[in-house]
């Protein structure tokens, strides 16, 4: 079974869907995206496969790779960002 974590932009906010979480918002793409990898990362550890997903600016849905352990976590006063004004 693959599990899916999926960054998508909702309500003027980017959101984090996973398996057994409702929903988390984050100011920034990238603090939602480093909170995905960080479950994915786990969910890896615990033996599952893992898919984690962002959404671009055109709506759609693409797959992001691992993070590499020597990425930086991101900054939570990121300020809000649009899709339309973020980098894809």
């Amino acid at each position: 079974m693959t599990l899916q974590f999926a960054v998508i932009w909702y309500g003027g906010r980017w959101t984090l869907l996973a398996p057994g979480v409702r929903y988390n918002r984050y100011a920034s793409r990238e603090s939602a995206l480093a909170a995905a990898q960080r479950l994915a990362e786990q969910a890896r550890r615990q033996g599952y496969e893992v898919d984690v997903l962002m959404q671009d600016v055109g709506g759609e849905l693409s797959s992001v790779p691992p993070r590499a352990e020597a990425d930086p976590p991101a900054r939570r006063d990121d300020p809000p960002q649009d899709p339309a004004n973020s980098p894809a």
